[in-house]
């Protein structure tokens, strides 16, 4: 009966009953360290805050650096902290109109939504959608209210761009059922073309001006392909900004160079000015797909990847990060291909010694560079 949910690269964990004792509440909020690019996670932490209630049927999730989270009709909300993970502070929010709980809740495009579950006011399954807007300052607007195609509680829900879909769960009809269908429903908003394009290239950025937004509100950008034959492409979503807000401009004048080394590259990249706290590397072998992050945030404008195969070529993308520790956008792709082609030092210390008429014995110091193995002359 816990929550979990990723927020800023971290799981979290919240509310559910105590291990050792069933009957005792867990007030805890436990939190991973960063996802790795691998999907592991590191060492778990406890908050030094817990749940600001009972927790044991407390439902949370996460949203633009803010949980939330509910027990019975009281909302509370804390500040994530960008660096450590941890729980700020809380404050509580409006009310929702009812105590609910085996419901789920999720956040979404700006907005909080709480799907079903039992009613504690009408000791029934309920059937009801309330959702209300998400501040820029992380706080709530009033609760609204939609509906569900049924009664439902035990159920999950997930979204993918603008759909949300509705999975599974119970719905009680003369006993209980447990239901067996996948609802999609679309997110409700006002669809604007703010400006069209027409190019045959592997990156774009269009600069969109004199437009009247609200400081603190978060907007969305999608935006579609349209080829010769009037085909369109499926919506890329943005995952949205906060007006008033930027995040970091994007990288500029990514070099790619070799040392000659081998199995080294070397990145510069003009710096970016502003709030930035370092730079995200991601490496692919090809143009255009397949970017992994690389790095933890480095904080100079330079990077060496080590480890690479001489001869193929490596393509990279820099975003600057801000103290919040949101991206900006990626560089265009710069390569590199890594080679050794320095010739190895001059061998120092070099010695020799006779022990006998038959036998010499050599030795020297390594050189320490790229040189593997060598030649002995003499006569």
């Amino acid at each position: 009966m816990n929550s979990a949910f990723i927020s800023n690269g971290r799981i979290y964990i919240t509310g559910g009953w105590f291990q050792d004792y069933y009957d005792e509440p867990e007030y805890n909020i436990y939190y991973s360290a960063k996802i790795k690019e691998d999907g592991s996670i590191g060492e778990w932490q406890i908050s030094e805050i817990g749940l600001p209630q009972i927790g044991y049927i407390c439902s949370a999730t996460g949203f633009g650096g803010y949980i939330y989270a509910l027990e019975d009709k009281r909302v509370f909300y804390s500040k994530i902290d960008a660096v450590s993970g941890d729980v700020e502070f809380w404050y509580e929010g409006p009310q929702l109109p009812e105590k609910v709980w085996a419901h789920t809740m999720f956040a979404t495009r700006d907005v909080l939504y709480v799907f079903g579950g039992w009613s504690y006011d009408t000791n029934d399954v309920s059937d009801r959608i309330y959702y209300a807007r998400i501040n820029g300052d992380g706080s709530l607007g009033a609760w609204n209210t939609d509906i569900l195609p049924g009664s439902r509680y035990f159920h999950d829900t997930a979204v993918r761009g603008r759909d949300i879909y509705l999975v599974d769960g119970a719905y009680v009809s003369g006993g209980i059922s447990y239901e067996r269908s996948i609802y999609r429903a679309p997110i409700a908003e006002d669809i604007n073309v703010v400006k069209s394009w027409t190019s045959a290239g592997l990156n774009q950025q269009v600069l969109i001006d004199n437009l009247s937004l609200e400081a603190g509100r978060r907007y969305y950008f999608d935006v579609q392909a349209t080829n010769g034959g009037n085909l369109t492409s499926a919506v890329g979503a943005s995952d949205g900004i906060l007006a008033g807000m930027p995040v970091p401009g994007r990288v500029e004048n990514l070099v790619v160079g070799n040392p000659g080394c081998g199995e080294t590259l070397v990145l510069n990249w003009t710096a970016v000015s502003g709030d930035v706290i370092g730079y995200n590397i991601y490496q692919s072998t090809v143009a255009t797909a397949g970017y992994i992050k690389v790095n933890v945030p480095v904080v100079d404008n330079t990077y060496t990847v080590e480890a690479l195969e001489d001869g193929t070529e490596y393509f990279y993308r820099v975003a600057a990060v801000d103290s919040r520790l949101r991206e900006g956008a990626k560089s265009l792709p710069a390569s590199g291909v890594p080679a050794d082609e320095l010739p190895p030092s001059a061998v120092a210390d070099f010695q020799a010694s006779a022990s006998n008429e038959t036998s010499i014995t050599f030795c020297w110091t390594a050189t320490g560079d790229n040189a593997i193995s060598g030649d002995i002359t003499g006569g």
